[in-house]
């Protein structure tokens, strides 16, 4: 049997792929309006800022974002949580969403979760703002929905870690992203540059908080 032949085997009766393609089935299947609609704005937001960079001829969306918090800072502080740096911070929130939003939904009602969405979108943007200005007085620009996306993670942490039943693909999926960015924030704290603005990312580990609170406490 040829080395192709093996990896052929190998790859068609691997079980973590089978586990995947079952993950992939059951995000498709599972209804998720209030995920979809927060990606859908974000996505929507991102459009806009793409479009007045290259409007405006702005050397970058990230360049674009920050200055706007100088320019229309009330404008730019109610969009904060929606606003993104460049395609890569963009794409990840939105992976992360998608990942932990779809089957964390489930366990909510649609009134809860989009208002559990909401508040930790300004609650760990207002978190992230303190995490810089206690330690400079420039004055600092916070924005992106990954806030978002670490709560539902925590979230996904300590509900599904402390679940009775057994655990779907997908929701296996979520708990590990919660372990990830668990570990994330842990690194976070852990290393420097200490007592700078840049030490710690306040609205990553505002977010984490608030989720496993509210995993735990519900």
């Amino acid at each position: 049997m040829t080395l192709t032949r093996v990896a052929t085997l190998f790859v068609r009766d691997n079980p973590l792929r089978q586990e995947f393609k079952t993950a992939f089935a059951q995000y498709r299947a599972t209804s998720a309006p209030v995920t979809l609609t927060l990606i859908w704005i974000v996505t929507a937001v991102f459009a806009v800022e793409v479009a007045l960079t290259v409007l405006f001829g702005v050397r970058s969306i990230r360049v674009f974002a920050t200055g706007s918090f100088k320019l229309y800072p009330e404008l730019a502080w109610l969009f904060a949580p929606v606003l993104h740096a460049g395609l890569g911070h963009f794409l990840a929130n939105i992976v992360g969403l998608l990942a932990v939003g779809i089957p964390l939904e489930r366990h909510f009602t649609p009134g809860r979760f989009g208002g559990f969405l909401l508040a930790t979108a300004y609650l760990s943007t207002l978190g992230g703002w303190v995490a810089k200005t206690v330690f400079t007085t420039i004055p600092i620009a916070v924005y992106g929905i990954s806030g978002t996306v670490f709560a539902v993670a925590g979230y996904a942490l300590i509900h599904f870690g402390r679940s009775s039943e057994p655990l779907k693909a997908f929701e296996w999926i979520a708990f590990l992203v919660g372990v990830a960015v668990a570990v994330t924030v842990g690194i976070d704290l852990l290393t420097g540059p200490f007592l700078h603005p840049d030490w710690i990312n306040g609205g990553h580990a505002t977010g984490l908080l608030i989720g496993v609170l509210a995993g735990v406490f519900r």
